[in-house]
């Protein structure tokens, strides 16, 4: 049996950014939200979060090295990545971030972010994760029927980043990023353990990343 299903598919971003600079210190803010769906919703019928029609890792990079692209590039599949695909599996994103930056010389400069992450609508987290479609994105899975019930949390969590940038001769550069993220409970999953639909907890992450640039 072959049947045709249409789905109404809208949505939109903002995406703003603003700047001071202050002698040696440069201030940058930036709020980015995407509308989502809710946990019940019927994908087949209506699609209200982001899709790019074309993405690259760029998108929040430098502003977020788990959350987004970091300066080590290594972390583009990581499921909490938001840097290609924007939202968070089907539920959107509502994303703000402070960014200051520090030239102690024309060649050295220290840095540092901090950037609380949200969905657009609550996470069901009765629910699974495994990788998507496509590098970077995250797709919720069903466990039993406790799934896709009802929204419980919007909160991603919060990332703050400390680095500086050194450019020890000319047309080279070394950074050094540190990262950690204070885990939201949005990220949480559940599982079936013996029969029992068991709740996870996430964890807080962090890494430490360096990277020497060449350019000619």
């Amino acid at each position: 049996q072959v049947g045709r299903v249409e789905a109404d598919m809208s949505s939109w971003i903002v995406d703003l950014l603003g700047s001071f600079t202050a002698g040696p210190l440069l201030l940058e803010a930036r709020g980015v939200y995407t509308p989502g769906n809710k946990a019940r919703d019927n994908l087949a019928q209506s699609i209200r979060y982001y899709q790019p029609l074309t993405m690259d890792g760029n998108w929040w990079a430098g502003w977020g090295g788990i959350l987004g692209s970091g300066i080590d590039y290594f972390n583009g599949a990581l499921l909490t990545n938001q840097a290609r695909f924007i939202g968070y599996d089907r539920y959107g994103s509502a994303r703000a971030a402070l960014r200051a930056t520090y030239n102690i010389t024309p060649a050295f400069a220290v840095w540092g972010i901090a950037s609380p992450s949200w969905t657009a609508e609550k996470v069901d987290t009765d629910t699974g994760a495994s990788p998507g479609l496509g590098t970077s994105s995250i797709s919720r899975t069903t466990i039993d029927e406790q799934s896709w019930v009802k929204g419980d949390s919007r909160y991603i969590g919060t990332e703050t980043d400390l680095g500086f940038t050194w450019r020890f001769a000319p047309n080279a550069a070394f950074d050094l990023e540190g990262s950690y993220l204070f885990a939201g409970a949005a990220l949480g999953t559940a599982e079936i353990l013996n029969g029992v639909h068991t709740r996870r907890d996430p964890n807080d992450a962090y890494q430490l990343a360096a990277r020497v640039r060449f350019a000619f």
